[in-house]
């Protein structure tokens, strides 16, 4: 998990609007550099709640094959087509997540936009059956957990879509498995790190997303 940036305090006035995020993406492109050069490239970005504001800023200016929000206010863009990457961008919602509730507008600098799981923001919408509440996505034994690990391994095919979502459409198998990945989390730093190359190191209580 990655969370090299300050985040709001969820709800708040911060949480609405996107100066944090942007912060943050500026450091996530920087981090996700870095590890290009050291060596260990990233390939899919699983990002939760405001974390998906942070990885929609700065997607456009890294290489990742896959794009996984989840929990996710919205990403500061009207589509995906949008957000100006060729990344697969995938998105879940769990039963019972409040954050369905948050309005899907932007104002005078607040809001996030478009509902990412929305049919007409053109994101493969995948099944998180099994997970409840905001933070429930990666409990094990969800749906959601099984989609997250087939997108990280590039087995799309075995991915499972919400029902009468397509989230599969022109989707070929990734020409490798074993993707490396990165979980921008909204809350709790879970990295200690130097931004030039080669100097990046996990702090104790780092934990892989699966």
């Amino acid at each position: 998990m990655w969370v090299g940036y300050r985040a709001p305090k969820l709800p708040g006035v911060a949480a609405a609007r996107a100066e944090l995020a942007r912060a943050g993406a500026a450091s996530l492109a920087r981090f996700v550099h870095g590890l290009a050069v050291a060596g260990r490239p990233v390939s899919v970005l699983f990002c939760h709640s405001y974390g998906s504001v942070v990885c929609a800023l700065a997607v456009r200016d890294v290489h990742v094959t896959d794009l996984v929000v989840y929990g996710s206010p919205g990403m500061r863009a009207r589509s995906v087509a949008a957000l100006g990457t060729p990344a697969h961008v995938w998105a879940a919602r769990s039963a019972g997540d409040w954050i369905e509730w948050v309005p899907h507008v932007t104002f005078l600098g607040f809001g996030h936009g478009p509902d990412p799981v929305a049919p007409a923001f053109g994101a493969r919408v995948i099944n998180a059956s099994g997970a409840h509440g905001h933070g429930g996505y990666f409990v094990p034994g969800t749906v959601s957990l099984r989609n997250f690990a087939l997108i990280a391994l590039g087995r799309y095919a075995d991915v499972t879509c919400m029902p009468g979502a397509a989230c599969l459409a022109g989707l070929a198998h990734a020409p490798t498995a074993g993707h490396a990945t990165i979980r921008p989390k909204p809350r709790r730093r879970a990295w200690s790190q130097n931004l030039r190359p080669g100097r990046y190191r996990p702090s104790p209580d780092a934990r892989h997303p699966f």
